[in-house]
């Protein structure tokens, strides 16, 4: 998975729920879900909606280290 950072933003890579699904994911990663048009974190059980899908932006905290 691929995720830019530039200056006050990051952009995640566009995948969809058949590919998210067949991830290997840890607790705190996010995705862009491209079939239903919201990002989307996983928990450390479930992905769930981060609460945005209107298309706006969306506030994250990344702690990078």
């Amino acid at each position: 998975m691929t995720v830019s950072v530039k200056v006050n933003s990051v952009a995640l890579a566009a995948i969809t729920t058949a590919t998210r699904d067949g991830l290997s994911a840890s607790a705190g990663e996010f995705i862009y879900n491209s079939d239903n048009g919201i990002t989307e974190f996983y928990n450390g059980s479930a992905w769930k909606e981060t609460g945005a899908s209107t298309g706006k932006a969306i506030a994250m905290a990344i702690v990078f280290g």
